[in-house]
């Protein structure tokens, strides 16, 4: 009667990230089964057990379902939305994480492009990297 999700995260990875597609997956499994974000919850719910435990010991819970409500939300409401993420600077991967921290801080440069069939913007931002 329900859909379990491991996300394992494992030495070296990327928790935010591992977050992340995890939410993808959780919204496309709502949109599929024409189910809405109450409908989701966490293994403790049912087992008592600390799980997800790096979510819920850092009062994470909360943020992951705003990650999976706005992919929710893409899914249903900005279905035709296309939104792309160009940085070509070394502290920052092709989705907007920050690989690294530099030694000092640093500028860094980024644009969004966020289009659908009729039209296409481009947005510049700036911030820094402390």
């Amino acid at each position: 009667n329900s859909i379990g999700i491991e996300t394992m995260i494992n030495e070296g990875s990327n928790p935010i990230r591992t977050w992340h597609r995890c939410a993808k997956l959780v919204a496309h499994l709502l949109v599929d089964n024409n189910l809405d974000v109450t409908r989701v919850k966490p293994h403790h719910f049912f087992s008592g057990k600390n799980c997800p435990c790096t979510l819920r010991e850092n009062g994470l819970w909360d943020w992951f379902m705003k990650l999976v409500k706005c992919e929710y939300d893409m899914l249903n409401a900005l279905n035709d939305i296309k939104v792309q993420f160009l940085c070509d600077q070394e502290y920052v991967d092709q989705n907007g994480l920050i690989k690294y921290l530099p030694d000092d801080v640093k500028t860094i440069n980024y644009k969004v492009i966020v289009s659908n069939n009729e039209e296409q913007r481009e947005l510049e931002f700036t911030t820094l990297i402390q």
